[in-house]
């Protein structure tokens, strides 16, 4: 599993202030088997 952060400018819906990225972003959560990825998952707060 890894999770990213993926910078918007704006006022995007779903988008909110992270602190450990210091930014206004989105955090897919991304879950892979080897190289391959299997699900990509966007979560609101």
């Amino acid at each position: 599993m890894d999770v990213t952060d993926d910078q918007v400018h704006g006022h995007q819906e779903g988008a909110f202030f992270n602190t450990y990225y210091k930014g206004v972003c989105y955090a897919p959560l991304y879950i892979f088997c080897g190289h391959h990825l299997l699900v990509a998952f966007i979560t609101s707060f």
